[in-house]
């Protein structure tokens, strides 16, 4: 599939987006504002908003696995349903515009089918990219993609309350990198679908096309496939776990606690960089009291217990300021 024609659609005039260059170029970029007209981040200053409810406080079916739960909160839409314009923000420009993600001095764009679902991410969110899992791999330094299945197109820098279906493990050219699969509370069938045997129920075959992408879009750009942790779509409750866990790590970095090369913060302002000489290293089961992974078990290469350390240098390429999907 190549490059489509025209401008995707927007979120609404009232989300305070901003777009400048022209959209198919490489100077295209859309901006946030809050109500006074000042820029702000959408991965910093919008709210992660994360709810926890039982089944019946909302008026909404909960996952039948998790006891009746409903996991919901706000994702940010970067690519509408039926795009295979590439868009992706740009974690180390400030203040996080949306902007073409690039190959070759070229805007990129998917080329496994065309997109059924709508493609974002968690606001306050981030898959710590110097953190490893007890396989020895590491997140990819991005928030948390989310797939939302609702079925309508939404606008490019909406934001949307969704509801947490499940979760799909992928390892990524060797990281992990967690897909969230959502969907808009809205939605015609929000009521319905709660977890992986109702979405199976309402929309059967769709988890099983979820994975056949997840695995194989990256192979038309020379890629290897990518695997899956496991075969499953995980539940709402794991989900909920790895959003805290993530949005704990988010935390830390943008607090000064954890380090980030080159992203832009709240504000506009630089995260920490990591020390040229020395590395720390943290591991993802160093969770604090409160259940969010804080920055305590920072050791310096080499003293940690056991000997083993963290990368100094991951897999990836650190020059880009996009997201990597």
């Amino acid at each position: 599939f190549s490059r489509m024609l025209g401008a995707p659609k927007l979120a609404a005039a009232t989300s305070n987006i901003e777009e400048s260059g022209t959209f198919g170029k490489l100077d295209w970029m859309l901006h946030f504002n809050d109500r006074s007209g000042n820029k702000i981040s959408p991965w910093h200053d919008i709210p992660l908003n994360l709810k926890e409810e039982r089944r019946g406080s909302s008026g909404g079916g909960g996952s039948e696995e998790d006891g009746g739960t409903i996991i919901s909160c706000n994702m940010l839409v970067e690519i509408p349903m039926g795009r295979t314009d590439k868009l992706e923000m740009q974690k180390k420009i400030a203040f996080n515009p949306i902007a073409h993600d690039q190959k070759h001095n070229l805007p990129r764009n998917y080329l496994y089918g065309i997109p059924f679902f709508n493609y974002g991410f968690l606001p306050q969110t981030w898959e710590a990219d110097d953190l490893q899992d007890d396989k020895g791999r590491f997140g990819d330094g991005d928030p948390l993609d989310v797939l939302e299945i609702g079925g309508h197109v939404l606008g490019t820098g909406a934001v949307v309350a969704v509801k947490i279906i499940g979760m799909i493990s992928v390892i990524d050219q060797g990281e992990l990198d967690y897909k969230l699969v959502a969907i808009d509370k809205t939605a015609p069938d929000a009521e319905n679908i709660h977890d992986a045997n109702s979405l199976e129920k309402h929309r059967p075959g769709l988890i099983a096309k979820l994975m056949d992408w997840l695995i194989n879009y990256k192979i038309p750009e020379g890629k290897k496939r990518n695997e899956l942790e496991k075969k499953q779509l995980e539940p709402p409750s794991k989900a909920a776990d790895v959003i805290k866990q993530t949005h704990g790590y988010w935390n830390d970095l943008s607090n000064g606690k954890a380090y980030g090369e080159g992203f832009k913060l709240s504000g506009g302002i630089e995260s920490v960089p990591p020390p040229e000489t020395s590395r720390k290293k943290k591991t993802k089961t160093e969770i604090n009291e409160d259940g969010d992974v804080g920055a305590k078990g920072m050791e310096e290469e080499g003293k940690a217990e056991g000997g083993s350390s963290a990368k100094g240098d991951r897999a990836g390429d650190r020059g880009e300021s996009a997201r990597k999907t």
